[in-house]
């Protein structure tokens, strides 16, 4: 049984939402609450799931993966031409 923990709180509480044989019969109520920018999970016979995640998760998740990014590129010691110099005073 897959069952929605939703939180109406931010996050500070979930509770037990809708329940479904499927976790595809619970994909509309997860967009509904998703448009309504409220977080929640899925559980799968009372263990959580790591996906589905709600809209404000993934959202989080894309910025988090965007500093990755970011700081993969950003200039380092190690690699050589990777700062621009300049002096002063010249």
């Amino acid at each position: 049984m897959y069952q929605l923990m939703v939180s109406y709180d931010c996050g500070t509480h979930y509770g037990p939402g809708d329940q479904a044989e499927t976790l595809e019969a619970l994909e509309p109520r997860m967009h509904d609450l998703d448009e309504r920018l409220l977080r929640w999970y899925a559980t799968k016979d009372g263990e959580d799931l790591m996906f589905p995640v709600c809209r404000v998760h993934r959202d989080l998740l894309a910025f988090v993966q965007q500093l990755n990014e970011q700081n993969a590129e950003a200039p380092t010691p190690d690699r050589p031409g990777s700062y621009i110099t300049a002096t002063i005073g010249e």
